[in-house]
Order: structure tokens, then C-alpha cells, then sequence
């Protein structure tokens, strides 16, 4: 069972280039049979884009954390907890390299158009997993930066190349839609 609200004023859903979308939401699962994995999950997002002189030029910026409760006799299956790394998330890692009961990630990149069939973008991520609630902040952040290029159709984005760099290793990933 849950429940969210979501306010939107982007002027596009998928590829925005001004405006914001901000989520916030409540989830409650119940383990019906064994009673050992029963969980509230709250999750707020943030996104804001911020043309610069033009819609040509965009800063798009993402917050999204999300936190896990549970009863002291019960605990959150391994595949439900939350995940960072990837290329939706923390470029510069692998998918779902890091993972645990609460997590906090924020996004940064800047974008620009070249031509009208292609973008090219900048950005920054950071992001921690964390097993207790009063762990957030942001402290001990794991990072990543890079860039890339976005291929693009009159409808939206086709494909995306981008080269990330994180402490960890060197990652070059395509992607079929833009991470946020």
C-alpha cells in the first residue's frame, strides 16, 4: 500500500529543459506469510532544470533519497533495499555497487546543444548508502564525474554515450534515456 504526491511543471517529461518535478511518497510492505519482512519506505525527489541564456543550455539538477523503517523484529529483503551505482545513478560505478537500507544521491550536469540532433553534457554525481535513518547528510559521499553526448529525435533522446570516472574505475556506458 501507498501514496504519493508528485507536482510537475516541466515543459517536457523526459528530456526537460526548464522547469522542476518534485515527489513525495510513502510505501508500506507487508509479509504476509513470514513476518520478518515488513517495511515503510519514504521517498522525496527533487529535480530542477535551469536554462542558461536559452533552452539550449541547461543545468539539470536531482536530489532523490530514500529511507527504510522497520519494526526491531523484522528486517528489508536484500533485493528490496536501495541501490547506487550505474547510469541512472553513480556513473562512475557499477550497477547497484553500493547497497543498503537508506540512501541519498544528488546529480548535477550541464548540457548544451550542438546541433540539433545531438547534446553534449558534463556532470557530477554523489551518493551514499546507509543501514540507519540518522546516517544521512553528507558526509562520506561516494563520487563520480564525467561526460558524453546525447543523440536525439524531434521527440526526445535515442541513445546516450557517456565516459565516467569515479575512484574506482573508468566507465564508458550507453544509455536508451536520460538518468533524470
Amino acid at each position: 500500500v501507498g501514496a504519493a504526491l508528485d507536482f510537475d511543471y516541466r515543459d517536457e517529461p523526459v528530456y526537460s529543459t526548464v522547469g522542476g518535478y518534485y515527489r513525495a511518497g510513502w510505501t508500506y510492505f507487508d509479509d504476509r506469510k513470514l513476518a520478518q519482512f515488513s517495511f515503510r519506505q519514504y521517498a522525496a525527489e527533487l529535480r530542477q532544470y535551469l536554462p542558461v541564456f536559452s533552452r539550449n543550455r541547461v543545468v539539470a539538477l536531482r536530489a532523490l533519497s530514500i529511507l527504510t523503517d522497520t519494526n526491531p523484529s523484522n528486517e528489508v529483503p536484500f533485493f528490496m533495499m536501495g541501490a547506487l551505482g550505474g547510469i541512472e545513478s553513480l556513473r562512475g560505478f557499477p550497477d547497484a555497487r553500493f547497497r543498503d537500507r537508506n540512501f541519498l544521491l544528488l546529480n548535477a550536469e550541464y548540457r548544451w546543444t550542438v546541433f540539433t540532433q545531438m547534446d553534449a553534457v558534463v556532470f557530477a554525481d554523489a551518493g551514499k548508502v546507509f543501514p540507519k535513518v540518522s546516517q544521512i547528510g553528507f558526509k562520506n559521499l561516494e563520487t563520480s564525474f564525467g561526460f558524453g553526448a546525447r543523440f536525439k529525435t524531434p521527440k526526445g533522446p535515442l541513445i546516450r554515450v557517456e565516459f565516467a570516472f569515479s575512484n574506482e574505475e573508468r566507465r564508458i556506458g550507453p544509455g536508451y534515456r536520460p538518468p533524470f
